[in-house]
């Protein structure tokens, strides 16, 4: 079965989590369920969309992050809630 990660909610509903690196070297996993509230199911999560309306917590800005989207662990549980 093939499945398509195009929206935050694509990836609540499917158990994806998405890790953000910033340049100054913060980093950690998108609080989904949050982005959801603040931005709509409907935001894509492309790194060229999603990533111009982010702000590092560590750093205060803008257009220095990167991403990497993660599936699930084997379990069905998301990549954000460790091994």
């Amino acid at each position: 079965m093939s499945i398509s990660i195009a929206t935050l909610g694509d990836c609540l509903d499917h158990a994806h989590s998405i890790h953000i690196r910033c340049g100054c070297g913060k980093q950690g996993w998108l609080d989904v369920e949050r982005a959801i509230a603040a931005a709509g199911r409907a935001q894509s999560c492309l790194a060229g969309d999603l990533l111009t309306k982010l702000r590092c917590d560590g750093c205060g800005r803008k257009g220095r992050m990167d991403m990497t989207l993660h599936g699930p662990h084997p379990d069905g549980r998301p990549a954000s809630e460790g091994t």
